[in-house]
């Protein structure tokens, strides 16, 4: 009796034993869709844009049930809408190479007079870049910090423009965790020497990055290589008739002439193509119109409208998507982002 009694002990301790092994992993499997929430990936492409008439005034005031978004001509369900309204963010980027040592003093003045113009709910940062970058001051809304921070922009002390790399570095560490609206204005002569970023790769960050860029484009003459000291009257040349002929320097070859012109051609053409796809404008003209172009920016970011939605295709990859809006009144220019990549 006693032996069967202990039997049934040892049995019942068993039983208790495997169900408190098999017990954990049950319930695990019970509470992991609670633990671990169903991830679902919806991520919304944002897509500036600029409307005008046709003499260029800006259209505010506009409502979201004006607009119309198609994605490779299909058209899309507009989620998100933001007006002027909304806080913007401007990154200030200054081209300080050695090109720009004469105009850069003019630059600075303007983009003072810009930071002015800024709201109060307003951020900017400031950058400059020669050979090397130079983050002089992060997003703030601190007036008299930013205008210290431009006024702390110095000319580069080796050759070099490495002009992508800063506009990466902006969009990459600043730009990307950020909401709302953001734009990128870039004071430079457009040539690049020494960023190691190709063009494709380029223009495919700027466009993702949801941000208006906004080039100022000024025409800078190469840096003249110093030539050896001279005695004013010119080197000696060759004596005839015991007259001795001074060597008169040779005038600046056509040549050059036409290599620096074509140099600027290309800078201007790349810089157009990246305000294009990015919904911003492009601003040519000589030093005094920088200040100029910064007051039609301001007037440009005042009216600015971001659309959002979320493709089905997001998650898959793929090749680059055209983009398009339209605005359902008449004789009225719309400029927006060209293209995204899932």
């Amino acid at each position: 009796m006693v032996a069967a009694t202990g039997l049934r002990r040892l049995l019942t301790l068993l039983c208790c034993f495997l169900l408190s092994w098999n017990a954990p992993a049950s319930l695990a499997q019970d509470q992991q869709p609670q633990d671990q929430p169903l991830q679902i990936e919806a991520t919304v492409v944002n897509v500036p844009v600029i409307v005008s008439d046709f003499q260029g005034r800006h259209l505010a005031g506009l409502t979201k049930a004006v607009f119309t978004l198609y994605d490779n001509d299909i058209r899309q369900e507009i989620s998100f809408f933001e007006t002027a309204e909304a806080p913007l963010n401007v990154a200030i980027l200054i081209d300080t190479s050695k090109s720009t040592r004469d105009v850069l003093g003019n630059i600075k003045k303007a983009a003072k007079k810009f930071l002015k113009q800024l709201r109060p709910q307003d951020q900017a940062m400031v950058m400059s870049f020669d050979a090397d970058l130079h983050l002089l001051t992060h997003f703030t809304s601190n007036r008299k910090q930013l205008e210290e921070a431009v006024n702390h922009a110095r000319e580069g002390e080796f050759v070099g423009t490495v002009l992508k790399d800063a506009v990466q570095q902006t969009i990459r560490q600043y730009l990307k965790s950020m909401t709302g609206r953001k734009a990128v204005i870039l004071l430079t002569d457009g040539k690049d020497h020494g960023s190691g970023l190709s063009d494709r790769e380029f223009f495919d960050l700027v466009v993702e990055s949801d941000a208006m860029m906004f080039p100022i484009f000024y025409r800078t003459e190469p840096i003249r290589r110093m030539q050896p000291m001279q005695p004013p009257w010119g080197r000696i040349g060759r004596r005839r008739g015991g007259i001795w002929i001074p060597r008169i320097p040779p005038p600046e070859r056509p040549q050059r002439r036409e290599r620096v012109e074509r140099q600027n051609q290309t800078a201007l053409e790349f810089l157009e193509k990246l305000a294009d796809n990015t919904a911003g404008r492009l601003f040519e003209g000589e030093v005094k119109d920088v200040e100029k172009a910064f007051e039609h920016i301001t007037e440009e970011l005042r009216s600015q409208y971001v659309l959002g939605f979320y493709p089905e295709h997001r998650a898959t990859g793929g090749s680059k998507h055209r983009l398009r809006v339209q605005v359902s009144q008449t004789e009225v220019a719309v400029r927006a982002r060209k293209y995204y990549q899932p």
